[in-house]
Formats: C-alpha cells, sequence, structure tokens
C-alpha cells in the first residue's frame, strides 16, 4: 500500500495533534492492591502506567522551567541500579511577563514583558501554543527516534502541572516517611460502597493511580 508524501506543515500539525490527546485524572492513593510490598506504581490516564522498586528509588525532584514557546513542570524519579528516569511532566504556554517577577529590581525589558519588537514568527509560535494548550487534555509523549527513543528516560505527560505536583508531594510524604491518607480497603454492603483510609508511610506497595 501506497502512502502520500506529507509536506512539513502537515507533519507539524498531525504531531501537535497527537500531542494533545489524552484524560485528565484525579490522584488517588491506593494501598495493599500490589502484592508484593517491595513495588510501587503509578496508574496514567490512557491506561498508562509504571511499576518499579521502592527500595532502589534514590532521588525525587521537582522542577519548572522554560523551553521555547512552553513552560514545563516535571518530576523525575531516578532508579538506583538502572540508568533509566521515570519522568512526569506538563506543559503550558510560557508567559514572558513572568520575567518581571524574575528581575523585581531591573525589570524586564519592555520588549519581553509587552511583546513589543518580538519577531513575527516568534510571536505566531508563542500563539500556537497558547491555542493548542489551550484544548490540551494532557498528552501523547513525542518522541524522535532514536535520539530521544534511546535516552533512557520512561515518560508520561499530564493535562495540569497540577497534577505533576500532587504526585510529586504525595511520593515525597512517604520517600522521606511524613505519612500520607490511603485508601486500604473498601465495605461493601447492598446500597453502598464505602473506602476505609488510614495513613501510611512507605513507598513500598503504593499505587498511585489518576482516576
Amino acid at each position: 500500500m501506497k502512502f502520500p508524501l506529507l509536506t512539513r506543515p502537515a507533519v507539524l500539525s498531525i504531531l501537535l495533534l497527537s500531542v494533545i490527546t489524552s484524560a485528565r485524572g484525579e490522584l488517588v492513593i491506593r494501598y495493599g492492591e500490589i502484592n508484593n510490598p517491595a513495588i510501587f506504581g503509578v496508574e496514567m490516564p490512557d491506561d498508562l502506567s509504571f511499576y518499579g522498586r521502592a527500595d532502589m528509588v534514590y532521588a525525587i525532584s521537582l522542577q519548572k522551567y522554560q523551553t521555547g514557546p512552553y513552560l514545563v513542570t516535571e518530576l523525575v524519579v531516578d532508579i538506583g541500579g538502572v540508568t533509566s528516569q521515570f519522568r512526569v511532566y506538563a506543559t503550558e504556554a510560557f508567559d514572558p511577563s513572568v520575567l518581571t517577577d524574575a528581575l523585581p529590581q531591573q525589570g524586564a525589558p519592555k520588549a519581553v514583558t509587552q511583546r513589543t519588537g518580538v519577531p513575527t514568527a516568534v510571536e505566531k509560535l508563542r500563539q500556537q501554543a497558547d491555542d493548542s494548550l489551550n484544548s490540551a487534555q494532557g498528552g501523547l509523549v513525542v518522541k524522535d527516534y532514536p535520539t530521544s527513543t534511546h535516552a533512557k528516560t520512561i515518560e508520561y505527560r499530564l493535562a495540569r502541572a497540577e497534577d505533576v505536583r500532587d504526585l510529586y508531594e504525595a511520593m515525597m510524604d512517604l520517600y522521606i516517611r511524613n505519612g500520607r491518607e490511603a485508601v486500604v480497603s473498601r465495605r461493601e454492603s447492598v446500597n453502598d460502597s464505602q473506602e476505609v483510609k488510614q495513613v501510611i508511610s512507605r513507598l513500598g506497595g503504593t499505587l498511585f493511580v489518576f482516576e
């Protein structure tokens, strides 16, 4: 079967559409659903998941940075004994006016805060980011084979920066044993189903679910 050749704009449009498709969910912490207490798991929207050994986690970090027309909030979990990283991130359109807060003494240049003197192509790219992210529901991670596919990263994209931060805070509370409330069982009755919750303080055996 022959496929028509795609122009560069058509390819970019397909990539953009693939980035903005996914579902949003609320984070729920469950304990006891994983039979192996040494394992923790994260269930993402769209039936995607990650499972790993809790005792092999040696670093959990959260960062926020700007790249091109996007502002990225990213959770990174480093796993000992392997070269791969578990990464979860969310993107939003970058607003240049935030540089005013970053430079309170000197103030950001007017060309940045008021977008005067910004090249038309750059402003158009920023507007495209605004338009696509306004309708985004999370997303499919787009990788460039083999450059990024061989970069030893396991990546997931969530709909909102708040979702990434919620996951980071929940994992950190268990990693440093501050404790977190989790669903440990259900009480079933004829007319009702009630979740039983208690505070847990270990990462192993915990399942983080975006429902």
